[in-house]
Order: C-alpha cells, then structure tokens, then sequence
C-alpha cells in the first residue's frame, strides 16, 4: 500500500507494481467462462488459481483496449482509466463536479486478503475523454456499492455502509461514520462473491442496496432499527443510517438495483448453474417475494414471476437511464450490464398492468463489464474486469470507457451550491434525472424554507412530466415530514399522479398514525393498477388493520403484483379472522385461493384450530358476502359459479394445513451455498406446537379418502414436504396400481434431497422401462444419482443405463452426467471392479467414469490416482481398450 506521509499528496498513488508482486496466477492461459458458468458468483470471477509469483505486465495502450468495446456508431468511445492507475473497478459513481469514482477490489469475489480495497477518484482536466490525476480517496475491504454525494462517498463494503466525509475539498476522505453495521459478512466468512453489493440513490430519498444470498444475520441501522434476510433481495436505509428495512426477498445473487425517475426498481439476477433459476430480469416491488431458493420450481404461483429469462450469464451492474443527451430510444431506458456475456444490454420497457414487459437489446459489446453510470452531461461510464476472472490475476487487469452521443453538446453545468433558492427550484424541474437527484439533495440541505415549499406544491400540481412531479413530491415529503401531509392528500385526489402521491404518504412507517387510511381504501377500486398496488402496498406497511376486510378482494385482482401484494398485506395484518370467515360465506369462491395463502403463511394455533373446526362444517351456510365492497369488475377476476362443494372446501384446508404442518427453522448464520435445496415450501422444516394435531387430521384424511381425494392428498403432502410414514406405502400402491401414477410418484419423490429405500425400485424400473417417457427415466435417473450412496440406488442406476446399447438423448444426457459425477470417487473401487463386467455397456460407463474422475476438481488425489492408473492399464490389452476407446469417444 502507498505509505501515508501526508494526507494530500501519498495517495497520489504509484503503480500496482510498486505495491504488490506475489499474488495468483492460473499457470497458464486465462479461462474464459461461458455464460452458463456465471452463476456461481455475485457477477464477477471463477478460478482455480494457485499461489504464485507474477511478473507485472505492461499496462495495455488504449488502442489495444478500444478493441475491446463495440458502440454503435453514433456513440463515441475512449479509454477513461486503465492500469496502473486503475484496476479491478466493481463499482462507480459520477459527481456533479464530473469526477468519477471508482470501487476497486483487487480479491475480486473468491480471494479474502485484507487491505486489497479502495475507491479511487478520478478527473479529466483537460476534457479530453481521458482521466489525468488519480487520488485515492478512502481505502476498505471489498467496496462493491458507491455513491458520491456533496462531499460525502457512501460506501457499501460488507459488513458495513459507511460515509466517508471529505472535509475539505482535496479529494482525500478525512473522517468516516458507519452508517449500517452486520450487512452480509467480511473476508473472515470467505471472499465477497454472494454478498451485499451495489445500491443505487432514489429520489424518494432511500440508497436501495443490492443484497446476495449470504443473507444477513442481524444488520442495525444508526437509529437501532435491525433487519435479518435469509438469502438475497432488495433492502433500503436513509443516507443518514435511520430506516433500514427490506424491500424484496427471494432473490439469489444480485449485484445492483436499478431504479426509474417513477420508483419502479429492476434487478438482474444470477443462474445457479443449470438447477432451474437462470438469469432473471425482474420488477421489484415492496414485499415481493421472488422465489429462490424454496419456492420458484414447486410453488411458482405464489412468487413474482420474472420479467425474462435469460438462460445463462452472469449480472453486474444496472442503471435506469433518463438523460437529454441520447437519441429518444437510448435516453430513457433501463440498462444492465452482463459480465458473462460480455455486454450491456438496453431493455425497452412497456407497461403491463402494475409491472411492464420487457425487451433485450445489445447496447454496447464489452469485455467483462461490471457496472455502469452516467453524470449530468450525459456520459457513460463503463468499468470492465478485462484481463482477470476471479480472483487477483498481476497489475494489469481491468479499465473503465467513457461513452459519448456524438451529437450532443452538453450545456453548461449548474453550480448547486452557488443557485439560489428559486434557481434550484427550476434545476429540479430538469429533463435530467442525474441533476433532478442532486438538485433534490441541495435542496434538502437548505432545509424547509417557505420558497421551497410553496415552490415544490405548484411544480407537483403543475402539467409537467411525472418525472418532474415525483421529484417534487418526495423532496416536499423528505422535507417536511408529516407537514406535507395535506398537501399529499390533496395530489391524491389527481388522477395521473394519485400513485406517487399515495407511495409519498405510506413512505415513512414512523407517521403511520398520521397518515388516515381513507385514501387507501378509496384507491382499492382504482382503474389503474399501479394505484391498487400502492394502496395495498401502503396500508400492509401502515399497518391499516380496519382495512383487512377491503383488502381481501384484493388477492383475486385481475393483476398478479396485485394479487401477490395484498396476500402479504393481510399477512402483515394479520388478517385470520377476515380470511376463515370466507369458508363460511356464500358467494366468495374466489376469494378462497388468497384467503389459503395468507392463512399458509401465519402458524398460530387459532389459524390451525379455525381450519379444522372447518373441516365438517359446509362452506355454503346461507349467509351473504361481506366482501364485495363495491369492488366489482373490471378489476376483479370473474367469481365462479356457485359456492364451493364440501369436497373442494375440505382440500383447499386440507392443502393449507399441509403447509401449516412445519414452519421454517430458526436460521442459524450458515449459507445454504451455491446450489441449496430447491424443493421447498421451506428450507430448513421443523415441526412446531400444532404439528402434532395437524398431523392427526390428515392421517384422518388419508384413512378415509377415497381413491380420487387419496391422489389429491398424496400431492399435496409430498409437495409441502409432509412425511408421515405411512405415506410413501400409499404412494407406491398406487404406482403399482395405476402405471398413469408413476409420473406423479416419480415427481413427488425426486424433489427430495434424499429418497426412502422403499422407492428405490421404483425409480429403477422407471428409468430402465422403454415404454416411459424418456425425460421421466432421465428424471429416476438423475435421482438414483444424487442418491448413489446407497449401493441399491447406485446400481439401479447402472442397471437403466446399460441395458441398451441406444439411448434416447435425454438418457444419453443423463448418461454423460452419470459418468461425470464427482461423487464416483467415494466409489472408485467398485468401477475399477466393474470394468471386468459381462456386459459391453457396462465396461464403457465403468471406463467412462474413471477417465472422467481424475478432471474433476471434488475428487479425492487418491481416488485421481486409482481412476489414472487403471485407465493406463486399459489401454495395454485390446478386450480392454475397445469399451475405454467407446467411453472416451461418447463423452467427446
């Protein structure tokens, strides 16, 4: 590290070289992953690196690195900084004075050295495109989210968001505060690649951070408020530490929260590697639950689908951009930045009910790109991982581009510090969101003078872009607090800016009392489901419960963010009484899938004991709904005919008390790692109180269904992970009785981590049976496989695989997959065994398993050397060399 003698000129810093030479390399050439590959980290580096020595390379010339970059044409590019004076960027931030901040993480996400971060400030004097002085501004572990705002750089580096303070004006930060402590964990738990990550300022004046899937155990703003996420999502906190709280959950590895000038947020998510979750575009709402690891395979319907699935990749940075200074399509647009596709991608958004669909565009094509940014005269900043994978790979790795419309001429900056009160006013009402953020930001410097205030109530109720008008609104509500209440209540009644002014006065859970529920409760029959969802979301986190019986309806909204919405209001409600009082009204058939989803989500006794009481009573008593409340079509779905049967009612209770059956364990701290346990409703079920009753009540079920309601029940109890032990002799009777039941078998019991023994032969006729379809024996396979401890379940699986000499290309797949599976090695005596089996096909998978063993990176050295040895061997005699060379021909 550059010695510190004094603070204004040390860390004017040399180059890398001077600092640091033994680090790791890969002997070698570098490995480019492919898409697919990405997810195994935040967004940024795999490597199987080893200690070594490097030589520090010279750093490469611009040229060489603009080819390098791909812009369309009307865009110019130039290499903004590049080793030595920039290296490994994760992270960037423009300013108003145009410098550029720049994140740096030479660990990058897999090494966990100390002292290997920093942010870096950098300007270009002379306005060439190129920065030309370099200063360190502030040195920590694992800077992954910045922020630059008056002279203070806001910094999130796991465990910790802190501010660093530049006091004077030199570029150097003086003194620093802590402003979150206990997010995500430090380089003691293991390098920063699932942890907490970018996070972006909204002008309702909340840094939205990007939170990876270590989770946090115990995370504490300044003003006490705690916060715990098990996984990933979306949390939010005030620049001065107060009002932590999660937005979203369900997440796996995000690495940055993009978010529009309307408060919409958009996240790009990471694949967990061909276990079903890939790269995900999503709209991010308040309380959305997005699914991993528990719930998006077996529980879809009651997740935020995403906007797209992108199959492989691996995401970094996001940005909302709303800047003059682009042709129309470029200048308003929501931006990722994809770092195993080498590219930014540019996502045309159109609206779809509360949420919007969305497009891919390749904007720009770049090596390793990490994050992106722009500042007030419209200019992109673009930093790249070129040159290293995931961990420290020598000096010369990384550089950030600056991006240019090349017909655009940027006006003349305005000089915050130096408008005055009513020239601010006129900056806030800037096509610019960069200079409507910071103008927001001076304003509430100030504080709430009366030219301000009155200033801020015409430009909200003034004809101009919603944009424009959601600035005012959230700087009149930063300002004044619950005074600008009246205000807000009267914006409300408007119809194009009812939303804003709604999300405005739920904003703060601290006024709740001063905030009435009234406006809510009208906006619930809102034509415009943007509205409906504000007014759910608020009245959730107001904690309106004279609103649980209106909201109801809700949860069969024609819009499924709105549906999704209300089932977590009634749940933080805790709306019980409203959703078992629809079992017993006529008319509400409809209401009963939402009403089961909020009562599956609250485990307290009179939940339970209310559904069993209702068991034997008729879901139509007679009486008339309480729940229309005047919100009829067209908002929601149609009601169906009738009112439920006996039979229907008692299986969605039924279904529901099967959910109700375990509750999540207590999380104890530990990551669920890279590919957990997908098979939800929980990831780690423990029984509770009510277990054991309810428990009583399906065995009572099961004992008196008949066959119709049996099958019904089976599903639902292997689907919620019930495991009572007299349902897997039910589930194999019926396999056996009915060969239609075999799917359904099979599906139920490969969604667990580990079989039962008794089932074993199940999979293994299926998986060996021609008349299956292949994608189901594939499935037995795949199973056996993950079960191959067990010597039966191993053979089994042998067995399906070799009993023809031609295989349908899902169990040819499956075939490839076997012989590769890294867990052979506990069992590399039995191959070396096989490969003097009768069978021809059975001698091939035998080979194939061992010439596969010694590449794989989980397998013992001892299991490498047995696996090496007999191969060598093979290849001496002709009977064994034929079945060796067809292995090693297959798995070409």
């Amino acid at each position: 590290m550059v010695r510190r003698l004094t603070k204004k000129f040390t860390r004017i810093f040399r180059s890398p070289c001077s600092r640091r030479r033994e680090e790791a390399d890969f002997g070698g050439a570098r490995w480019s992953p492919p898409p697919y590959v990405g997810g195994y980290i935040v967004a940024l580096f795999f490597s199987l690196a080893t200690s070594a020595t490097i030589t520090c390379a010279a750093p490469a010339n611009s040229e060489d690195l603009l080819k390098r970059v791909k812009a369309p044409p009307e865009f110019g590019v130039t290499i903004f900084a590049a080793p030595p004076n920039v290296s490994y960027p994760t992270c960037l931030s423009t300013s108003t004075s145009g410098d550029l901040y720049v994140g740096i993480d030479e660990n990058g996400s897999l090494d966990a050295r100390p002292g290997r971060g920093r942010v870096v400030r950098c300007t270009d004097t002379d306005g060439d495109g190129k920065a030309d002085q370099f200063v360190s501004f502030a040195e920590m572990d694992s800077p992954r989210g910045i922020w630059f705002d008056h002279d203070t750089l806001y910094v999130m580096h796991p465990p910790l968001l802190e501010a660093f303070h530049d006091d004077n004006g030199d570029g150097v930060a003086d003194r620093s505060e802590v402003l979150v402590k206990g997010l995500g964990f430090d380089l003691k738990f293991r390098g920063a690649d699932h942890t907490v990550n970018g996070m972006r300022m909204g002008i309702d004046g909340f840094l939205y951070i990007a939170h990876g899937d270590y989770g946090s155990t115990n995370a504490v703003g300044r003003d006490g408020t705690a916060i715990q996420l098990h996984g990933g999502g979306v949390v939010r906190v005030r620049p001065d530490g107060t009002g932590l709280e999660i937005v979203s959950r369900g997440q796996r590895n995000i690495y940055d929260v993009a978010i529009s000038p309307e408060l919409d947020l958009f996240t790009r998510d990471n694949t967990n590697d061909g276990g079903g979750w890939d790269v995900r575009l999503a709209h991010v709402i308040f309380g959305g639950n997005y699914g991993y690891p528990t719930l998006f395979k077996n529980f879809p319907d009651e997740i935020i689908q995403p906007l797209a699935d992108y199959g492989g990749g691996s995401p970094c940075g996001a940005l909302f951009l709303d800047e003059p200074g682009f042709p129309k399509e470029f200048g308003t647009a929501l931006y990722t930045v994809e770092w195993g596709r080498n590219a930014i991608f540019r996502h045309p958004l159109t609206p779809k009910g509360a949420s919007w669909k969305g497009r891919q565009e390749t904007f720009i094509d770049i090596s390793r790109p990490t994050d992106m940014d722009v500042d007030g005269a419209g200019r992109i900043f673009i930093s790249s991982w070129h040159g290293a994978t995931f961990t420290y790979a020598g000096t010369n790795a990384g550089f950030v581009v600056r991006v240019d419309h090349k017909g655009h001429q940027a006006p003349t900056a305005p000089d915050l510090k130096e408008s005055s009160d009513k020239q601010l006013l006129q900056h806030l009402a800037s096509p610019s969101a960069f200079w409507r953020l910071y103008t927001q930001r001076e304003i509430l410097r100030r504080g709430p003078k009366a030219v301000f205030v009155s200033g801020l109530e015409k430009l909200a109720s003034q004809n101009a872009s919603s944009a424009v008008r959601v600035a005012a609104i959230f700087t009149l509500k930063q300002s004044l607090g619950v005074k600008s209440h009246d205000t807000l209540l009267r914006l409300a009644r408007q119809d194009n800016i009812r939303e804003f002014a709604l999300r405005a006065l739920a904003d703060d859970r601290r006024d709740a009392a001063a905030v009435p529920a009234q406006p809510f409760l009208r906006a619930l029959a809102d034509a415009n489901p943007r509205v409906r969802l504000q007014a759910v979301t608020a009245l959730g986190r107001l904690g309106k419960t004279e609103g649980a019986t209106k909201l109801l309806p809700l949860t069969a909204d024609a819009d499924p963010l709105i549906q999704h919405a209300a089932v977590n209001a009634l749940v933080s409600l805790r709306a019980s009484e409203v959703c078992l009082k629809v079992l017993d009204s006529a008319g509400t058939s409809n209401l009963v899938p939402g009403a089961m989803r909020v009562l599956q989500s609250m485990h307290q006794p009179l939940v339970v004991d209310g559904l069993i009481g209702r068991l034997g009573v008729p879901a139509s008593a007679g009486r008339a709904s309480e729940f229309s409340n005047g919100l009829d079509s067209p908002n929601r779905l149609p009601a169906k005919a009738g009112t439920p049967s006996d039979d229907s009612t008692r299986r969605v209770i039924l279904s529901t008390l099967a959910r109700l059956y375990q509750r999540e364990a207590e999380w104890d701290g530990r990551w669920w790692g890279t590919r957990p346990d997908t098979a939800g409703p929980y990831f780690k079920p423990v029984k509770w109180s009510e277990s054991d009753k309810i428990g009583g009540v399906l065995r009572e079920a099961l004992a008196q269904a008949n066959a119709e309601a049996l099958r019904f029940l089976v599903v639902e109890l292997q689907r919620n992970r019930v495991d009572l032990p007299e349902l897997t002799s039910i589930v194999l009777k019926l396999a056996s009785e009915d060969p239609a039941f075999r799917p359904v078998a099979i599906e139920l019991f490969s969604g667990r981590s580990t079989i039962p023994d008794e089932v074993i032969g199940l999979f293994g006729s299926v998986a060996a049976s021609e008349k299956e379809n292949p994608a189901l024996r594939a499935k037995a396979i795949y199973t056996l496989q993950r079960n191959s401890a067990k010597a039966e379940a191993l053979e089994a699986a042998i067995a399906a695989l070799t009993a023809h000499d031609k295989l349908p290309d899902e169990m040819n797949s499956a075939w490839q997959d076997f012989v590769r599976e890294p867990r052979h090695s506990r069992n590399v005596s039995y191959f070396t065994n096989l490969v003097d089996a009768n069978s021809a096909e059975t001698r091939m998978l035998a080979y194939g398993v061992l010439a596969s063993l010694p590449a794989q990176r989980f397998s013992s050295r001892e299991a490498k050397e047995i696996a090496a040895r007999t191969v060598e061997r093979a290849w001496l005699k002709p009977a064994s060399s034929v079945p060796l060379l067809r292995a090693v021909a297959r798995l070409r």
